[in-house]
């Protein structure tokens, strides 16, 4: 578990293809992470591996101390700019958790490159192999996150709607239950109960 992982080795790795939400994840995760004591700081900045490979990373991570990083498309940052963001995220230094997110490949790929730092990178999470009992626990956590109830039979209906869906597809996923939150907003408004949030499965039809 990341919460009983020894001190340096709390860094995340989220697997999957482009637009399956990854980054969203990842910042899910930095938020969890403060709520869960593994990091002592709010603090959380995200950034794309192209950016990251330009960016002064001392002076940044000072200001992200004990905070989290969230890095978009990962396999695209440097081996030397790798191992030097983990040498400044140290515990001992700035004391900043690294979620590295991106595909499969070439996420490997850079960890062959940079083998001294790798096993800094113990939590990988592969999002293609989520099963759609993991989807559905996304999905009705996302409903309450954002204030909202569900009538009991929305579950098989965010099942049917995930059986539409390439697995694992959180994006997809995510802009289908905002749309249904938008429909139950409006009907509950036309009905005089605005602000009620009581979603209906007809709303995510």
């Amino acid at each position: 578990k990341i919460s009983n992982a020894p001190q340096g080795t709390r860094n995340v790795v989220l697997l999957g293809e482009h637009g399956f939400g990854l980054t969203s994840m990842g910042e899910d995760f930095a938020r969890s992470f403060y709520d869960m004591g593994i990091c002592k700081a709010k603090a959380i900045a995200k950034i794309k591996a192209q950016a990251l490979n330009k960016v002064k990373l001392e002076d940044a991570m000072v200001k992200l101390k004990g905070g989290c990083l969230v890095i978009e498309n990962s396999g695209l940052v440097t081996p030397e700019k790798l191992t030097e963001l983990v040498s400044l995220a140290d515990v001992a230094k700035n004391d900043v958790v690294i979620v590295l997110t991106g595909e499969k490949e070439s996420i490997n790929r850079l960890m062959t490159n940079a083998k001294s730092v790798s096993d800094k990178f113990p939590h990988k999470l592969d999002v293609l192999n989520l099963s759609n009992a993991d989807m559905l626990a996304i999905a009705k956590g996302y409903i309450s996150q954002r204030g909202f109830k569900a009538e009991e039979s929305v579950d098989g209906t965010i099942r049917n709607l995930l059986m539409a869906m390439e697995s694992g597809n959180i994006d997809r996923m995510i802009k289908a239950i905002d749309d249904g939150m938008i429909k139950c907003e409006e009907r509950e408004k036309s009905k005089g109960q605005a602000g009620k949030k009581y979603l209906l499965s007809e709303d995510l039809k």
